[in-house]
């Protein structure tokens, strides 16, 4: 099969057999024309890594989409199929990777040959952007530090609230406390002074009595 950037359709195992050793050569092919010391410009990039990274990128989806609409196959030919295409797919990832970054230095480099600044000068400015996009970040995360600091202290003030109507709950609980208490005392301190009469009058009507047998016998 050709290689083209439409969907590629696969009928059957032996068709993604073929498809995928296809995609094995062309990662290959991506690979060396990355690599390869003829490519010296953008324009070289676009003519030719794009078109086996497009052509790649096809083959990739139709077995992808194979393979997930046999998934529950337990045939050893399609796990071993599975098993090459994920191999290949990490192979896949790391190329794109690699073309990524020689695209932005042909990129730069052609930048650098039409413009007057100096490779140092590039290199700072990349600096600055990335040191820009980090303080961006960090005001980020301070935003929703304060945020977050904020609500901790509504929560915590709603907390505090709590506390201050329960120890004024626990102050009025303390003063009808101790004002049971003075009335216990003064409650204790008359059933004393009733006490105290009581058994002064029973002995006095006793030493009464005493004093009345007495006489009475001397009279006799």
């Amino acid at each position: 099969m050709d290689s083209t950037h439409a969907a590629i359709l696969i009928s059957d195992l032996g068709n993604a057999q073929a498809i995928q050793s296809r995609l094995e050569s062309l990662v290959d092919e991506v690979s060396i024309a990355i690599n390869s010391t003829t490519m010296q410009s953008e324009h070289d990039y676009i003519s030719l890594v794009l078109p086996l990274m497009e052509s790649a990128t096809a083959h990739y989806q139709g077995l992808a989409g194979f393979l997930q609409q046999h998934k529950r196959s337990h045939d050893r030919e399609y796990r071993l199929l599975h098993r090459a295409f994920t191999k290949t797919m990490l192979e896949l990832q790391h190329v794109q990777s690699e073309g990524s970054k020689r695209r932005e230095m042909l990129c730069e480099k052609e930048f650098l040959s039409k413009n007057k600044f100096t490779a140092e000068e590039i290199q700072i400015a990349k600096e600055e952007i990335l040191e820009a996009n980090e303080l961006a970040k960090e005001a980020v995360l301070v935003k929703e530090l304060f945020q977050e600091v904020g609500a901790l202290i509504h929560h915590q003030g709603q907390g505090i609230d709590a506390i201050g109507e329960k120890v004024e709950q626990i102050r009025i609980e303390i003063g009808q406390g101790i004002s049971e208490l003075e009335q216990a005392k003064r409650l204790q301190r008359e059933a004393r002074n009733k006490y105290c009469l009581i058994v002064s009058i029973v002995v006095l009507t006793v030493a009464i009595v005493l004093i009345l047998v007495a006489v009475t016998v001397l009279n006799v």
